[in-house]
């Protein structure tokens, strides 16, 4: 195993840091890349030099570590990610119905146009007679 590769063992995800110490930082089932629990430990010792957990985290910290899971909209799970896709969608929606729109109105505007100028080609053509 090379100095920085992490290790697999009891679904705890670690990593073996070259300039001394391990990095915990995944339990089973967690979703995203940060994890919900992160700990330091001596490499010799095994003593918990540093550990960042729900206990440990304070109120920022808290939104913080939510904030990521609310924008990729996997703390609400599938439904979550669904609706992410959909609002993710719903811009370019706007683009194609507004191009739509804008094209039957100029569409309609130049039949319009031609309708008054045969109007004003056939009451000109009426007053000739």
């Amino acid at each position: 195993m090379s100095p920085s590769s992490p290790s697999r063992a009891g679904g705890v995800s670690v990593a073996i840091i070259p300039a001394g110490g391990d990095s915990v930082d995944q339990r089973a089932g967690d979703e995203h890349r940060l994890g919900d629990t992160i700990a330091w430990v001596h490499p010799v010792t095994g003593q918990i030099l540093v550990e960042r957990s729900d206990r440990t985290r304070t109120a920022g910290e808290t939104l913080m570590h939510w904030l990521f899971p609310l924008h990729s909209g996997t703390a609400f799970g599938t439904a979550g990610m669904v609706a992410m896709s959909a609002t993710g969608a719903m811009p370019m929606l706007f683009v194609l119905t507004g191009l739509w729109v804008w094209l039957r109105k100029r569409r309609g505007q130049r039949i319009g146009r031609e309708r008054r100028a045969a109007r004003a080609a056939a009451a000109v053509t009426a007053a000739e007679r």
